[in-house]
């Protein structure tokens, strides 16, 4: 009884234990995002935008990125996983963005609630928030 009882409260802390998985898809992403602070840099710096800068991205993989409603780039998007062993980008999960200007920029990606983080996958490099519109 005395074993079984050890056994059960092992489980109960193994399975309480779990984590999520952290990674995210495209349909958590659809929708436009607003920046709303950049935070990195040597020294370590935080901004908070004067212009109204917004991600938008949709649900075909399509990606436009506006301040104060001009288009400054455009492109398409994909989402993919990275192994275990590379933290790099500080998530489990990376965006890659392939402007239609023929050049790619890939983000570390974590949403929290109504918020977005990128984060660049360089020393000292930002993390851009953005809150969901």
């Amino acid at each position: 009884m005395k074993k079984n009882l050890i056994l059960f409260c092992f489980s109960i802390a193994a399975f309480s234990c779990a984590k999520t998985s952290g990674l995210i898809d495209k349909n958590q992403v659809t929708g436009k995002w607003l920046l709303k602070e950049y935070a990195g840099g040597i020294g370590y710096h935080v901004y908070t935008p004067t212009d109204s800068t917004i991600l938008n991205f949709d649900e075909a993989g399509k990606y436009t990125s506006t301040i104060n409603d001009t288009v400054k780039d455009k492109g398409s998007f994909d989402i993919t996983t990275v192994s275990p062993d590379d933290d790099y980008y500080g998530s489990k999960t990376i965006i890659n963005l392939f402007s239609d200007n023929n050049y790619k920029t890939t983000y570390g990606i974590q949403i929290s609630n109504d918020s977005l983080f990128l984060r660049e996958g360089y020393a000292d490099g930002y993390v851009y928030t953005y809150t969901k519109q």
